[in-house]
């Protein structure tokens, strides 16, 4: 005689699946607020840091991935400390150094990549180097107003 399964039970089984195979909802995850013109070069920055191929070789990765990066980046209260030199008006003292240097970023062959997010030692010529100089500057500089 063939078998037959309890309604109820395969009911159960059902919503006990369901329920367990479901991660968090949208409901559930945190409203980043983004500062508009911070997203584009924050992009830019964050894929080139985290390419494989061409970026930076980090062990103890902070970022799962470069929309992780650039959305911490862009970030009205990012988690990590980025330079962008936040006013007390809303804007940043920074964006155009960080303009600046996330183009020149952008505009770098993956060997070029390599050399400024892999350089080693005390060399102090790589590419980009006076942008991020700028940007470096620029964020000390907000510090002591």
């Amino acid at each position: 005689m063939p078998r037959t399964l309890d309604p109820l039970a395969t009911t159960a089984a059902i919503v006990l699946v369901a329920a367990s195979s479901c991660g968090p909802t949208i409901e559930e995850q945190p409203i980043i607020e983004l500062v508009e013109h911070r997203i584009e070069p924050c992009e830019q920055w964050c894929s080139a840091q985290l390419d494989p191929e061409c970026g930076a070789i980090i062990e103890e990765q902070a970022f799962r991935s470069a929309e992780e990066c650039a959305q911490d980046c862009a970030a009205v209260e990012p988690v990590y400390a980025w330079d962008w030199a936040r006013l007390p008006d809303g804007t940043d003292a920074c964006a155009e150094e960080w303009f600046a240097s996330a183009d020149c970023m952008d505009a770098l062959s993956c060997e070029e990549q390599r050399a400024f997010f892999r350089r080693v030692g005390t060399s102090n010529e790589y590419p980009c180097k006076d942008e991020l100089d700028a940007k470096s500057d620029c964020f000390y500089a907000s510090l002591e107003q």
